[in-house]
């Protein structure tokens, strides 16, 4: 049933059968969205006359203080009626436009002005969202299902048979005994993204809206280092906090010597926060050990990567548990990892962990080593970021101004990465990726306490409150459609999961929540 076109206290599609001096009630033909009108039909022996109504001689006489009495007792009970209606009212417009009222405005405008209440996530509207992928072998059966007469119709249920069921409609459990702030305590809000202009030139031919997909964060430095900084002491345990902060610092602030304790100092530090292959290791994850031979994973375990010195390990499902709770016991980050509903969101936030604590080179177990990592990144000069103004050294900025190489110079890169997708004009690039320019997460390198993993991981952790505040919102939602009765708005609604995307009334979808687009978003901030 739509919920654009259900009303509450609907008796469209319930049976009424009221034995009344043997005179039988039953609902009369009428139009979607008006009132039921009731024919009475005569029984047996009924006092009811056919034609003419009802025969005076049988229905008792009241008198007229009487009469008052009754019309007085109607008139109070429809004011206190529609008096109950409007409070309920003003509980319904929190959920949007899930009941389809109409003067409700749209959940959708609220998304598109950044403004959603998640306190309230309101119903998919079917009509405006694309529907799940389906097997088309379903549709042909049902085709031939409706061109054969003999195929019944399952029976739509009755209004008794709804209310019924009601009590077993139940929202998604996932995020009910959680609570947001015992993820983001300790943290500044994530801020919103800047506003755009109206007349502001679009960076692509795609449009201002393209432009502003991607979820900004803190734009000044500052702002952004100290947000990081927060982060680390908050969410991880104080050794490897003071490891995140020292990289931090040497990554996004002003490098010198005596930042480290000295040259020496300053040349360790290098070592260990710079060079995005000082840690020789190459990370891949699965559920089991399954796939460890295959020709895939064999081209990193055995091949040109070991012949240059490189460890190779697979972490299980099992062992991944292992590795959060040896590195990770009793931090904010092993409350998050223990709270993730789904194991793909598990996989996604493991990759940047273990470039973040460990270093080295993450891939998938369906890759496959074609160069050597040595040559990694080189081959082309550097386009440096702003000239290398505002954070290089005067030294470092004046040997490349007077022409040396910058790998020369700066040495290799802290972090590798790759573009997964450039879409150009394709004005259907939101049906395919989460970002125009989409930055590749099942292959990276990272050095050990890059600002970029420990940003992915703090995105992770503001996603994971935004859903367990869905998830509460949905459940207040799912609530207030059983007390009103409203069994298919209810149903529909208790069918959302935390894991759907938002265009089917899910809080973020895998893509924004752990995926590629979060990662994409860390790399290009």
């Amino acid at each position: 049933m739509s919920a654009s076109t259900s009303t509450s206290g609907s008796t469209s599609d319930t049976e009424h059968e009221i034995d009344l001096e043997k005179a039988i009630f039953k609902p009369a033909q009428y139009s979607s969205g008006s009132q039921p009108a009731y024919l009475l039909e005569p029984g047996p022996g009924s006092g009811f006359n056919a034609h003419a109504g009802p025969s005076r001689r049988n229905l008792p006489h009241l008198g007229l203080r009487r009469r008052r009495l009754l019309g007085q007792t109607v008139v109070g009970l429809a004011v206190l009626s529609m008096l109950g209606w409007w409070l309920v009212g003003d509980q319904l417009a929190e959920v949007g436009d899930v009941l389809g009222y109409s003067g409700v405005p749209s959940w959708r405008d609220e998304l598109t002005a950044g403004d959603l209440d998640l306190d309230l996530i309101p119903l998919p509207d079917d009509r405006l969202s694309e529907q799940p992928a389906h097997d088309v072998s379903n549709d042909l059966a049902f085709d031939d299902e409706a061109n054969n007469p003999d195929v019944e119709s399952p029976a739509e249920l009755s209004h008794a048979e709804k209310m019924a069921q009601l009590a077993s409609v139940q929202p998604q459990q996932w995020g009910l005994s959680l609570s947001s702030s015992s993820f983001l305590a300790g943290l500044r809000p994530w801020p919103a993204n800047p506003p755009v202009e109206e007349d502001a030139q679009p960076l692509s031919s795609l449009g201002l809206k393209a432009d502003g997909v991607y979820n900004l964060g803190p734009v000044a430095l500052g702002d952004y280092i100290q947000q990081m900084k927060e982060f680390a002491e908050v969410a991880f345990p104080a050794t490897i906090a003071q490891k995140l902060v020292k990289g931090i610092e040497y990554h996004l602030e002003s490098k010198t010597a005596d930042q480290f304790g000295g040259k020496e100092a300053a040349d360790s530090a290098d070592v260990q926060h710079r060079q995005w292959d000082s840690k020789k290791t190459i990370w891949q994850t699965d559920k089991d050990s399954r796939h460890a031979g295959s020709a895939e994973v064999q081209s990193w375990k055995d091949g040109k990567a070991r012949d240059e010195g490189w460890y190779w390990d697979l972490l299980t499902d099992h062992d991944a548990d292992v590795w959060i709770k040896k590195r990770l016991s009793g931090s904010r980050i092993k409350d998050v990892w223990d709270n993730l509903p789904s194991g793909i969101l598990r996989s996604d936030t493991l990759r940047y962990l273990l470039v973040l604590i460990e270093g080295g080179i993450y891939t998938d177990t369906d890759t496959q080593l074609l160069k050597s990592p040595s040559v990694w990144g080189w081959g082309t000069d550097p386009k440096l970021y702003k000239d290398g103004i505002g954070w290089l050294t005067d030294e470092e900025k004046k040997r490349i101004d007077e022409g040396e190489k910058a790998d020369d110079v700066l040495g290799k890169a802290s972090v590798v990465v790759g573009i997964e997708a450039d879409v150009g004009d394709r004005e259907d690039w939101n049906d395919w990726w989460p970002r125009p320019i989409q930055i590749v997460q099942w292959t990276l390198a990272s050095a050990p306490s890059h600002p970029i993993a420990l940003n992915a991981v703090l995105r992770i952790t503001h996603a994971t409150a935004d859903a367990v505040d869905w998830a509460h919102g949905n459940a207040k939602s799912i609530k207030i459609l059983k007390d009103q009765g409203r069994y298919d708005d209810a149903k529909r609604l208790a069918e959302v999961t935390v894991l759907n995307e938002p265009s089917h009334g899910g809080p973020l979808g895998v893509m924004d929540w752990t995926g590629p687009g979060v990662w994409t978003d860390a790399v290009l901030r």
